[in-house]
């Protein structure tokens, strides 16, 4: 039985027993005797009621039936008899009974000749409710910025629904914890959690009903406190210059398994660092193939993890890109056309024993920018089969031992391929 149900059955005997049941003077009659201690038990399916036996007499049993709220309701003093038992009898077992209903019993005792005694005092009886509620659905939780988790649900459809409960755990191995208690139809709570934590927090929600059952929890939903915390600063361990003008940086991993890759930055004349080339997980170097041969350039590598959060910058390097030796030739101006496939670029032919090939460059400004597109090249051609729209290229030539010579004069493509 419910709380609120015990204190309305508290109130309305207090008013019912002085209105109705304490009669006026009673009028002289046959000394037939009362029945005494009358209790009433109740379950989810009877009412077991029990007295003093008054002896010889046999008992009659008068039950009247109310379905709550009933203030203001007169009822009779007696109800209708529903048992007539013999003498000697102290209890009846009532299996004729239905849930939500208020029944408000007494007993009689009737003698050889039918007269029937001053009745007990009244005892009341529900039935004692032992379905729990169905659970509410469609739970849903998010986490914000500042920490707070905004948790919904839809409502339980069950009819006797006296709250609504909120539960957490941290982490699947823990135990519930009931970290909140709403009034009926409520559907939407707020938790406040560590953003710096990096927990799993679980949710769910279940009903209580009016007869003190607890329906089963929702499915549970899962939230992350948002990660905030940026993995540890690479430690640059080498950087080196390439023959053909590339600039290579290597470093030292960062531990953790939610390190999702490196960023390498480049920054010369104490300008800011600017992003030249991203690597994932596993990898720990990095070329940059854009730099001016010749200008001095500062290298820091940062270590981004799987949330976006950036670590601090290594300490930085310095390196420069190899100027190419003078009297080293380099190729003609190239041309270049467009084709079905692509891109083809074509330049004279350096004449030297001791060319080892070519490298195409592309760019998609005419002036700077310019990324190594190709392997070496043994001959005077190359076809770029991926070539944006108006991007321009430069040739330049690589010789045995290394040397590299300046690039071409820049070239971009006919925006049609010739007929």
């Amino acid at each position: 039985m419910s709380s609120a149900t015990r204190g309305w059955i508290g109130g309305w005997v207090a008013a019912w027993v002085l209105a109705v049941c304490v009669p006026a003077a009673a009028a002289a009659g046959p000394a037939v005797p009362a029945v005494e201690g009358l209790r009433a038990t109740a379950t989810a399916t009877d009412v077991t009621l029990a007295w003093s036996s008054p002896g010889k007499t046999a008992v009659r049993v008068h039950r009247f039936a109310m379905k709550p709220p009933a203030d203001g309701r007169r009822t009779p003093e007696l109800g209708p008899v529903v048992a007539e038992l013999p003498a000697g009898t102290g209890a009846y077992v009532d299996r004729a009974v239905e849930p939500g209903l208020l029944y408000v019993y007494r007993v009689t005792a009737v003698d050889r000749d039918g007269n029937e005694g001053r009745p007990s005092a009244p005892v009341l009886a529900v039935l004692v409710d032992e379905t729990p509620p169905d659970p509410p659905s469609g739970l849903v939780a998010e986490a914000g910025e500042d920490g707070v988790v905004t948790i919904r649900w839809e409502p339980s459809p069950s009819p006797d629904v006296a709250q609504v409960q909120l539960f957490r755990r941290v982490g699947s191995d823990a135990s519930w914890s009931v970290i909140g208690a709403f009034r009926p139809g409520t559907t939407r709570a707020e938790d406040r959690i560590d953003p710096w934590a990096g927990y799993t927090y679980h949710y769910a929600v279940a009903a209580l009903d009016a007869g003190g059952n607890l329906g089963p929890r929702t499915p549970e939903v899962q939230v992350r406190a948002p990660d905030r915390t940026p993995p540890p600063s690479p430690v640059v361990t080498g950087v080196s210059s390439g023959a053909d003008g590339t600039v290579t940086v290597r470093w030292a991993g960062v531990p953790g398994d939610d390190v999702a890759g490196y960023r390498l930055y480049r920054s010369r004349d104490g300008g800011e660092p600017a992003v030249v080339s991203e690597q994932p997980a596993g990898v720990s170097e990095a070329t940059d193939r854009t730099a001016v041969p010749g200008v001095a350039y500062r290298y820091a590598v940062a270590a981004v993890d799987a949330a976006g959060n950036v670590s601090k910058l290594s300490a930085p390097a310095a390196a420069r890109a190899r100027v190419a030796p003078e009297g080293v030739p380099g190729p003609g101006a190239p041309s270049a056309d467009r084709e079905a496939d692509g891109v083809r670029i074509t330049w004279p032919a350096v004449a030297s024993g001791a060319l080892a090939g070519y490298f195409v460059y592309r760019s998609p400004d005419r002036d700077d920018g310019f990324v190594k597109l190709s392997g070496l090249v043994r001959e005077p051609g190359f076809l770029d089969r991926a070539a944006p729209e108006g991007a321009w290229y430069r040739v330049r030539a690589f010789y045995a031992g290394g040397r590299l010579s300046a690039p071409s004069a820049a070239v971009t493509a006919p925006r049609e391929a010739k007929p």
